[in-house]
């Protein structure tokens, strides 16, 4: 066994799919194939279940899966352990954080000017994306933070839930939309459904409706907005994400009932390193950000329990 096939088998377990490891790790599928067949015959377990739909851990590969991450995390400790820490009053260094296209409402620039006045040593840098492309660019160690929506089991990588947020149909500014507030999720699958390709998590949550609603697959929110505004359908997105176009009429935000519709919004990180000093400052100054926005009513969310504590304690 060596650090090659421990890094891959992590891989697979993460993404769930030989395909997709085999394009994130830069090697053969054939290649990556052979590296987890030999793992299997030296731990003596079957690791992986595998079908049509990608590959699920078995029980023993969740057990060995556990142990492995550890593995990894010591020895990433192991071979950064000698770089020297600041202890200082001034802390310097580059954090990179990723963001969904809605997260940059309340991660926007005066943000960005608070925090690089407050740390000046810190450079602050936002990479945009859609949820599964910074998923990957966390796991890669290409970013040290991001902002993820939804929820899923991750070994490599850990989450603080920062609130929830509900999510509206966003439609055309017609009378019948104007008339209303509100749009029953029985009556939206009715609808065209504007929404991005999967396994965007908008899809995940739509496709556990169980319908065969029509869809318009998009994967740039400025165009979902335009098409929606435009009558051609209905885009699922958070009310923060457009509040400007919502206020001047452009377009409607219907809040969406029975079930109501909502995502976890979470800041995560790779658990197979410890958090620098910068990056703990940047999650933390996000912490403050969000039970700001939430405080002042800039953002709808209700905020995660542990920030309520956070807030609860820190007034005391």
């Amino acid at each position: 066994m060596d650090i090659r096939q421990i890094r891959t088998f992590v891989y697979v377990a993460e993404l769930q799919s030989f395909t997709r490891a085999s394009a994130f790790l830069h090697i053969s599928q054939p290649a990556l194939s052979r590296q987890i067949r030999i793992l299997e015959n030296e731990v003596g377990i079957k690791l992986f279940h595998r079908s049509g739909h990608g590959v699920e851990i078995t029980e023993q590969g969740r057990v060995l899966l556990d142990r492995c991450v550890s593995f990894l995390n010591q020895f990433e400790s192991l071979r950064t352990g000698f770089e020297p820490k600041a202890h200082s009053l001034y802390c310097s260094g580059e954090v990179t954080v990723g963001l969904p296209v809605p997260a940059t409402r309340f991660i926007g620039q005066d943000f960005l000017a608070r925090f690089k006045k407050k740390h000046l040593g810190i450079s602050l840098k936002i990479a945009e994306g859609f949820n599964p492309l910074i998923h990957e660019w966390l796991l890669s160690g290409s970013i040290d933070l991001a902002i993820l929506y939804g929820s899923f089991s991750s070994s490599i990588l850990g989450r603080e839930l920062l609130a929830v947020e509900d999510l509206f149909a966003i439609g055309a500014a017609t009378p019948e939309n104007l008339a209303r507030s509100t749009i029953s999720a029985a009556e939206l699958v009715k609808e065209t459904l504007i929404l991005p390709h999967r396994p965007h998590i908008l899809r995940t949550i739509v496709d556990e409706l169980g319908s065969d609603a029509s869809i318009i697959e998009v994967n740039a929110i400025t165009l979902m907005f335009e098409m929606a505004r435009s009558g051609q359908g209905y885009a699922i997105l958070p009310g923060n994400a457009l509040n400007p176009a919502i206020a001047t009429g452009d377009v409607v935000a219907l809040k969406i009932k029975n079930p109501t519709l909502n995502w976890e919004v979470g800041i995560w990180h790779s658990n197979l390193q410890e958090l620098s000093e910068p990056v703990q400052l940047v999650r933390d100054m996000i912490r403050e950000e969000v039970v700001h926005m939430v405080e002042k009513r800039r953002w709808s969310a209700c905020l995660a329990a542990d920030l309520k504590l956070t807030k609860r304690s820190n007034s005391l």
